[in-house]
Order: structure tokens, then sequence, then C-alpha cells
């Protein structure tokens, strides 16, 4: 069983207990040793993950940090798995998909978990004073993919700073939080998705 730790953005709808399912989903080990991973930005009711470990889909399904969970067995830490899910809908975006990856986890592989308040440290993720400079995806670099139904997305996080184009504030949050150590909180009151 995994345990999250609430703070931050995770809502009662988080974690009650998923509904929408993959139409068409598939989970197969990936045994390349490569330590390249990728996370196919979720939407049009598809996502696709290649050599992930359990722990890290967790927290990106339950939009949450890797420090934040607590628990479960050690191969949810060490093994890694490709996964790929369609919908039966190709408008549903973000949440929704992430919802079908937690309904997925659930029926393949078990997954239980409950949600319990700690205190811990963390930074916080705020606007500075003049407000931010981001682009939404479909007006910055990703809009002639968004325009054709295509695929775009992804996040640069190197040692000194961060880049994300088309991608949600809690994948930031994710790629700082492994920089900073702790847990980064979304304080910007900038939409999650």
């Amino acid at each position: 069983m995994a345990h999250l730790a609430r703070t931050g953005k995770l809502t009662l709808d988080d974690i009650q207990e998923a509904e929408r399912n993959f139409e068409v989903a598939t989970i197969k080990q990936n045994g390349s040793e490569s330590p390249q991973w990728r996370l196919g930005p979720p939407g049009r009711g598809q996502i696709a993950i290649v050599n992930m470990t359990l722990i890290d889909i967790i927290t990106q399904s339950f939009r949450t940090s890797r420090p934040m969970v607590f628990g479960g067995p050690d191969w949810i830490r060490t093994t890694y798995y490709d996964i790929e899910g369609r919908g039966p809908d190709a408008t549903v975006g973000n949440p929704e998909v992430w919802e079908m990856m937690r309904s997925l986890l659930m029926d393949r592989l078990q997954l239980k978990y409950h949600v319990e308040q700690r205190e811990m440290p963390v930074y916080a993720l705020t606007v500075a004073r003049g407000g931010h400079k981001l682009t939404l995806g479909e007006n910055g670099r990703c809009a002639p993919a968004i325009k054709e139904g295509k695929p775009c997305g992804d996040i640069l996080v190197p040692p000194y700073g961060a880049a994300m184009f088309n991608m949600p504030i809690g994948a930031l949050l994710n790629g700082l939080t492994r920089r900073a150590g702790r847990p980064v909180v979304d304080k910007t009151g900038l939409s999650p998705l």
C-alpha cells in the first residue's frame, strides 16, 4: 500500500477512487537498463510512458511529488515499466487521463493507497512581483502541433534552471522537487492543467 502525504493542491476529487478507464492499455516491464525515460504529455484521451518506475507513475497520476509517497514494496522504486493507454474519448485532457491511469494501476497492479496529513519541510513555488511570464501551450512552441492535434510537450530540468513546453505546472513541480530534495508545492494560483 502506498501512502500519500496531502499538501498543496491535492483535493478530495483527486483521492477518490478513479472511475474512468482506458479502452485499451498495455503494461510491460522495461528491462533495458537505460537511464532515459519518457512521459508523453497526457491528453486526447491517451498517454505513453517509457522506462519509469511505478513510484514515479504514481506521483504523476496523483499530481504530487515523490517525497510525498510513502510505503509500498521496494519494487515500486526499482522496477521500470512501459505503459500505453487510450481511452474511449479523444477529447479528454490531462486530469481525466491521470484518472484513467489510477484506475489502470488499481486494476492491473492492485494499487491500494490512502491519504494522510503530514508535516514536512517544503518549498513553495510562487509568482514573482510583476506577474508571470508564461505562455499558454497553444500560443508557444507547440502551437503548430496542437493545431494539428499532434502531441507536443516536454520539461527540461538541467542542473541549473528549468524549462517546460505545453506541460502542467505539476510537471514542473516534480522536476524541481527532484533537484530541491524536498517537495515543491504550487502556490502560484495558476491553472494546474
